[in-house]
C-alpha cells in the first residue's frame, strides 16, 4: 500500500522578496505545519517545515511561467536532497526530502507548478511480520493519525482538495463536511472547495489547530501490527494504533512490577533499592506519594541526563544498568520510562502514564491522537484526592513534582495504566485534562539598583530577580543550568544579568522553594559598561532598553492579522530600575507615562523621583490568554510599548549640600 500526494499550484510572484520566499519547494510538503515543527528550535521556526517520512519517491515535478508580456516557457529547477535523522524507540532512521528551487524567475511572473510523490506505507512488509512487526520503522509508524489544513502561508484565491481512497483501506476522515462526495464501487473521492482563504497558517502566536478548520485523518488498514488474540478464546481483536504503540513504549511494565517482588536482588536491584532507602527511609511506607515526590525531585535537580545517541546508532550495545544509573546520579534516555516504573513499584504505588501534546499544536481526542511514538509522557500517582504528576527529564534541567510547562497545562492527555495495557479487548481511549496552576502565581520581578557618577561611564549596583509560577518553570533553568526549553521564546532564557554591557561581579546567589509555585530568587553585584552618555545639553542619558525583556514577539502587524493572538500564559511581569547619584549628587529625571492596553493585556511605564534619584518601572500585565482579531490594533500598541526599543532616560545632576 502507498499514499500518493499531488498538487497543482498557480502563483504570481510580485517582487524579489516573493521569489526568495516562495519559489522554493520542499517535498514532501507539510500539511500540518504546527505539528511538523514540534521539535524545531524556536530560532529555526522560520524555516519551511517538512514531515519526516521515510522512503519518499518523487514521481513528477514540473513548472512553467507566464511572463508579464504574455510569453511563456518551461522553468528549470535546482534540486538537492535533504536528509534528517529520526529517532525511534529502536534506533535511528533516515528521512529525506527533495529541495527544489525554480530558475530564471523574475518579479511579475506567474508560475504554474505541478508535483506528485509517493509515500510507501511499509517498504519492508515482507520481513515485518510476526515478532518483527515493530522492529523496522517505516511510514506505518508516521501515518496512522494526521491532519490536513486548508490554509497556507499565502492567500489562496481558489482551492480544490480531494482525497481518494478505497473503503478497504480503513480510512476515516473527520472535520468539515466535503463539498462533494463521489462513490464508485469501493473507491471514494471526497472533495472540498474553498475561495479567498487568507494566508495565516504561520502568524506569530497563532494556534491553527484551535482556530482554523482542518481535516483529521485516521488510517487503520488491516495491518497485523494492530491485531491481538484474546488469551482465552484465541479470537483476533483489532487494536487501535495508539494502544499498540504505547504497549511497545511500556513493554516492560508488568516485568518491573514482578521484579519489585524479588527477595534475592542482584547487584543492579541492590543498588537501586539502596538509592530508594537512602532518600525515602525517613518516610513511612504509607506515604508512597511523598516518597515518590522526593525521588523525582532528586532526579530532576541532581541527576545528569544522557541522550544515548550512540545507543540509538547501535554503537553502544550495553544494558541499561539502572542500579548503576541511580548510584551515579544519571538518567539515560532509554531508561526514562523503565526507571520511573521501577521507582513506582519500589514504593508500592500503582501509577498512570499520561501522553501529552503541546497545546500550541492542538488538542488530542479520540479522532486525532497523533502517531504517539514520540509524544512526551508524564507519570502520575494518586496523592489523596488528586493525581501527582512527574515528568522524567529529557534535558540537563528537570521540572519538579507537579510542575508542568504552560504548553501542557490544561491540555488533553491520553492516559494509560497497567490494567488497560494488558487487556486484550481494548476500551476507548481515555483522556484527562492536566491541571492548571493559579494564574496569579505567574510573577516575575526584576529589580536593578544602580549608582551613577557624572565623571564615569559605568553603572555599579545590584540586580535581583524573583520568578514564580510559569516564569520559574520556563526561566530558572537559564540561571541554574544555562539552558532553556528550545521550543519556547528565547527571551525566557535572557537572564537579568545578561543585559548588554553588564558584567557580573562575584558569584550569583540563587534560592529555590521546591513547593508550588516554585519561587526562585537570584541576586548579583554587577557593573554596566558604557551605559552613560553625555548629551549636548550637558545631561546624561542612560539606555534602559537593554534591561527590559518582556516576553513578546519581535514582530506583529495588526493590519495583516487573521487569527487570534495567544499569550503563553496570564502573567505579571515587572522591570524596576532605580538610579541614584554618588557623593551627595542627586539625580533628577523627567519622562512621560505610557499606558497601553487591550482586552487581554496592559503595559504601564513610568518615571518618578525618589529620594536621591529616580525610579523607572515597566509593568506588563496579561489577564487573559486569547486576544481576538478585532482587538489587534490595541494589542499592537501594547506589544510595541513592551519591546522598549530605543528607550532612554535623561538624568540631570544636582549636588546636595550637607
Amino acid at each position: 500500500m502507498a499514499l500518493f500526494f499531488e498538487r497543482r499550484q498557480v502563483i504570481r510572484l510580485g517582487s524579489l522578496e516573493d521569489i526568495l520566499a516562495h519559489a522554493h519547494y520542499t517535498l514532501p510538503e507539510s500539511l500540518d505545519p504546527a505539528y511538523d515543527r514540534r521539535h524545531t528550535p524556536w530560532e529555526d521556526r522560520d524555516e519551511e517545515p517538512c514531515p519526516l517520512w521515510f522512503n519518499v519517491r518523487l514521481d513528477e515535478f514540473g513548472a512553467r511561467i507566464i511572463r508579464p508580456d504574455g510569453t511563456w516557457g518551461e522553468v528549470g529547477v535546482f534540486s538537492t536532497i535533504a536528509r534528517d535523522h529520526v529517532r525511534t524507540i529502536r534506533g535511528m532512521e533516515t528521512a529525506w526530502a527533495y529541495v527544489l528551487d525554480l530558475q530564471s524567475i523574475a518579479p511579475g511572473d506567474v508560475v504554474e507548478v505541478h508535483w506528485k510523490y509517493m509515500v510507501p506505507y511499509d517498504n519492508n512488509w515482507e520481513a515485518t511480520q510476526g515478532w518483527r512487526a515493530f522492529e523496522w520503522m517505516d511510514n506505518w509508524s508516521r501515518l496512522p493519525s494526521w491532519r490536513v489544513f486548508f490554509h497556507g502561508a499565502l492567500p489562496i484565491r481558489d482551492q480544490r482538495v480531494s482525497i481518494t481512497y478505497d473503503l478497504k483501506h480503513g480510512l476515516v476522515l473527520d472535520g468539515p463536511a466535503p463539498t462533494q462526495r463521489l462513490l464508485n464501487g469501493d473507491a471514494v473521492t471526497a472533495i472540498w472547495q474553498h475561495k479567498d482563504l487568507p494566508g495565516c497558517i504561520d502568524e506569530v502566536n497563532a494556534r491553527p489547530g484551535e482556530d482554523l478548520p482542518h481535516l483529521t485523518v485516521l488510517l487503520a488498514p488491516e495491518d497485523y501490527r494492530y491485531w491481538r488474540r484474546d488469551r482465552l478464546s484465541g479470537m483476533p481483536i483489532q487494536q487501535p494504533h495508539w494502544l499498540q504503540t504505547i504497549r511497545q513504549r511500556e513493554a516492560k511494565a508488568e516485568f518491573w512490577r514482578r521484579v519489585a517482588l524479588k527477595r534475592i536482588p542482584d547487584k543492579q536491584n541492590r543498588l537501586f533499592n539502596e538509592f530508594v532507602d537512602e532518600h525515602t527511609g525517613h518516610l513511612p511506607d504509607s506515604a508512597g506519594a511523598e516518597r515518590m515526590a522526593v525521588l523525582h525531585d532528586r532526579i530532576a535537580e541532581r541527576f545528569t541526563y544522557e541522550d544515548d545517541h550512540l545507543w540509538y546508532l547501535d554503537v553502544d550495545r550495553g544494558l541499561a544498568r539502572m542500579g548503576e544509573q541511580v548510584d551515579e546520579e544519571r538518567l539515560r534516555d532509554i531508561s526514562r520510562y523503565d526507571l520511573y516504573a521501577k521507582l513506582a513499584n519500589a514504593v508500592k504505588l500503582p501509577y498512570t502514564t499520561a501522553y501529552v501534546l503541546d497545546k500550541r499544536i492542538g488538542r488530542m481526542n479520540d479522532r486525532w491522537t497523533t502517531p504517539m511514538w514520540d509524544n512526551e509522557f508524564l507519570l502520575g500517582v494518586r496523592n489523596g484526592d488528586r493525581v501527582q504528576w512527574m515528568h522524567p527529564k529529557r534535558t540537563a534541567f528537570g521540572w519538579l513534582t507537579d510542575e508542568l510547562p504552560f504548553y501542557w497545562e490544561g491540555s488533553s492527555a491520553l492516559i494509560m495504566d497497567l490494567e488497560h495495557l494488558l487487556q486484550d479487548d481494548p476500551d476507548p481511549a481515555l483522556f484527562t485534562d492536566l491541571p492548571v496552576m493559579d494564574a496569579t502565581a505567574n510573577v516575575r520581578v526584576t529589580e536593578y539598583a544602580f549608582e551613577i557618577d557624572p565623571n564615569d561611564t559605568f553603572l555599579y549596583g545590584t540586580v535581583r530577580t524573583f520568578l514564580s509560577g510559569q516564569f520559574s518553570t520556563m526561566a530558572r533553568s537559564a540561571y541554574t543550568d544555562a539552558v532553556i526549553d528550545s521550543t519556547v521564546d528565547p527571551l525566557y532564557g535572557k537572564r537579568s544579568m545578561d543585559a548588554e554591557g553588564l558584567v557580573l561581579l562575584g558569584e550569583l546567589s540563587t534560592d529555590l522553594n521546591t513547593s508550588p509555585p516554585y519561587r526562585f530568587r537570584a541576586n548579583a553585584q554587577v557593573r554596566v559598561d558604557d551605559a552613560v552618555r553625555l548629551e549636548g545639553d550637558g545631561s546624561l542619558s542612560v539606555d534602559l532598553s537593554r534591561f527590559i525583556s518582556h516576553v513578546v514577539p519581535s514582530t506583529f502587524a495588526a493590519a495583516e492579522r487573521n487569527l487570534p493572538f495567544h499569550w503563553d500564559f496570564a502573567q505579571d511581569d515587572r522591570f524596576i530600575i532605580t538610579i541614584k547619584g554618588v557623593d551627595g549628587i542627586e539625580v533628577i529625571a523627567a519622562g512621560s507615562r505610557i499606558d497601553a492596553s487591550s482586552p487581554t493585556a496592559r503595559l504601564q511605564r513610568s518615571v518618578e523621583s525618589i529620594e536621591g534619584g529616580v525610579r523607572f518601572e515597566s509593568h506588563l500585565s496579561v489577564f487573559a490568554t486569547k486576544e481576538e482579531v478585532a482587538d489587534a490594533d490595541a494589542l499592537e500598541n501594547v506589544l510595541d510599548a513592551a519591546r522598549a526599543e530605543g528607550l532612554k532616560v535623561r538624568c540631570l545632576m544636582e549636588r546636595t549640600e550637607p
